[in-house]
């Protein structure tokens, strides 16, 4: 009983205002058109239908996240994710076994963190071409992966928004939906909370211009 109480309690919880306005298609996202512009490599490898092994590197809040949720929508294959403190080897494994039977792309997030041997048999799944992976980390590969991993990797950097760029999100229309209210909130507190903003304008400029 209490594992059925548990799982619609989770059900019904609302997404935070990140998943709730997170887009799903490369055109959609705001920044990194040194990327994500018509033309561009990352754009060419998506075409493709097939990305083999990427690697997004910036700091956090960059997208790293939406663009690799994105270019699963696109390449229309299987997403899962991997991180390194809910994720362990037999999880890889795992994924490896399913990669048999369905197309998958695997998101590990947090590279950097996992271990040798997490890293190892990932490495061992990319040479041989099992499922599409891309890693997302915030340090320099070159410092925090392992040569071997990094060097079977096509590495893309994620710039932080600009001000203006910041601002064309709180202008896009997806932020606007029933729970209007709420979310005003919920955007006045990212925006005040965001050190490029905060940097970019005196409080009482920024305080005018979000309402």
């Amino acid at each position: 009983m209490s594992d059925l109480f548990q799982t619609a309690t989770a059900r019904n919880r609302p997404k935070p205002l990140a998943a709730q306005i997170r887009p799903t298609r490369l055109d959609d996202i705001v920044g990194q058109r040194h990327l994500l512009a018509p033309g561009t490599v990352l754009r060419n490898i998506v075409a493709s239908g097939r990305v083999g092994a990427l690697l997004l590197w910036g700091p956090p809040g960059t997208g790293k996240t939406t663009v690799a949720r994105a270019i699963g929508n696109e390449i229309g294959k299987e997403f899962r994710e991997l991180h390194p403190a809910h994720n362990n080897v037999s999880d890889i494994k795992e994924l490896g076994k399913e990669a048999q039977v369905r197309d998958l792309l695997v998101f590990a997030d947090e590279v950097h963190r996992f271990s040798s041997s997490q890293s190892d048999y990932l490495l061992g799944l990319v040479e041989d071409g099992i499922f599409d992976l891309i890693g997302a980390t915030t340090g320099n590969p070159s410092f925090v992966l392992t040569p071997a991993l990094v060097s079977r990797m096509t590495v893309f950097r994620l710039e932080p928004l600009t001000v203006e760029e910041m601002k064309d999100v709180v202008a896009e229309p997806w932020l606007t939906s029933k729970r209007k209210g709420s979310q005003s909130k919920s955007r006045k507190r990212l925006l005040r909370n965001s050190p490029p903003m905060q940097a970019a304008m005196p409080d009482a400029h920024l305080q005018r211009w979000i309402g």
